[in-house]
């Protein structure tokens, strides 16, 4: 985004990683954060785990659990209910312009 005098506008679309683009991504967005003058980081959690553990409770963690089996119901619970998100955004200063990449 480009904000001059107050206005706005887009520079560019605002970037979805997943775990298809997640390398080419990294690469990018370490070429923006390298010339970056500021950045700004947020983060969120998203997923619930007591809810889905009360609608499936064969994928709760149980004492019982070898260790091969605990981490495989944590993975299964972590790709299906993406417990963290966030967004990071390199800014640059570009003459009297403030050029963000998200």
């Amino acid at each position: 985004m480009v904000a001059s005098g107050g206005k706005h506008r887009w520079a560019g679309a605002v970037k979805q990683i997943t775990k298809s683009n997640f390398s080419a991504a990294l690469q990018q967005i370490k070429a923006h954060i390298h010339y970056a003058d500021f950045i700004a980081v947020s983060s969120q959690k998203t997923g619930d785990l007591s809810a889905s553990s009360h609608r499936y409770p064969w994928r709760r963690v149980l004492p019982i659990d070898i260790p091969e089996t605990a981490y495989l119901k944590a993975k299964l619970a972590a790709e299906t209910f993406e417990l963290l998100q966030f967004a990071v955004c390199p800014f640059r200063f570009q003459g009297s312009k403030l050029v963000a990449f998200p």
